[in-house]
């Protein structure tokens, strides 16, 4: 896990994945067909993940000179709207 969280956040531009390795395990039991594991179900959450992390990304690399805080409240206003739609 440290190899990967190193390679990314030195790689995608300090994104960190770490609470996504538990997701990369899961992704590979289900691929060897392990009981209980359904792998659409990972790949799903690793697909929202790299899409949020690219849009965040683009997002903080437009150069905007708007307040920190402001950036911060639509992040949470994004996620809140993204779990109200998971749930």
């Amino acid at each position: 896990t440290g190899i990967v969280d190193a390679a990314s956040i030195l790689g995608m531009d300090k994104v960190f994945t770490a609470n996504m390795t538990g997701n990369i395990v899961f992704l590979a039991f289900a691929a060897v067909g392990q009981e209980g594991f359904h792998i659409w179900h990972y790949i799903a959450a690793l697909s929202a993940f790299m899409l949020g992390a690219v849009i965040a990304g683009r997002l903080g690399r437009r150069g905007n000179s708007e307040r920190l805080s402001h950036w911060l409240i639509v992040a949470a206003l994004i996620e809140s709207a993204m779990l109200f739609l998971a749930g």
